[in-house]
């Protein structure tokens, strides 16, 4: 199987789809917290002035953020995604992690997340349903040959110590 068809492979339409979802969560909330400011500036307008000063303060941390989460809807960008097409040689680590939801002991939902340790220390992370952290896992298998997969308290000792000792096959993928 050719890299381009391996991009095209439906575990990684179920990686940019949650990537998608969490992009789209950042805009919500970014866009939420903006209103919030907004309505918090124009309420204390003529009673509050420190209130209003952190109404608008908000806001405008919040403007930045729907700027940045904007143009990155518009441009499909994401970290994650531009590592994995561009330099996935810089993917060192790979390892998920599980949650079962369990109030009172029923349970309501599992969730998953996925982390990727690169080589030069950096994390990246994204959440995906747990019925789909196998399907990804094992497309991640083969588009990262390189990598190590799962989690253990030594190779994070390793990772810490250098990240490049979790690489698999050091020759084929040196930059």
């Amino acid at each position: 199987m050719s890299k381009n068809s391996l991009y095209r492979h439906p575990a990684m339409r179920l990686l940019q789809q949650a990537i998608r979802r969490e992009m789209y969560v950042q805009f919500a909330a970014s866009l939420a917290l903006f209103l919030l400011g907004l309505y918090l500036a124009y309420s204390t307008f003529h009673s509050n002035l420190p209130l209003m000063i952190a109404g608008l303060a908000i806001s405008f941390i919040a403007a930045k953020l729907l700027h940045y989460t904007i143009s990155n809807l518009r441009n499909g960008s994401n970290r994650l995604l531009e590592v994995i097409h561009g330099h996935p040689a810089q993917v060192v680590w790979i390892y998920a992690l599980q949650v079962e939801h369990k109030p009172f002991g029923i349970l309501l939902f599992r969730s998953g997340t996925m982390f990727f340790r690169m080589a030069d220390g950096m994390e990246l992370s994204v959440h995906l349903p747990q019925r789909h952290l196998r399907t990804v896992s094992r497309f991640l298998h083969r588009l990262l040959p390189h990598a190590t997969f799962g989690y253990s308290e030594d190779r994070e000792y390793s990772f810490l110590l250098s990240p490049e000792n979790l690489r698999k096959d050091r020759s084929d993928y040196l930059n």
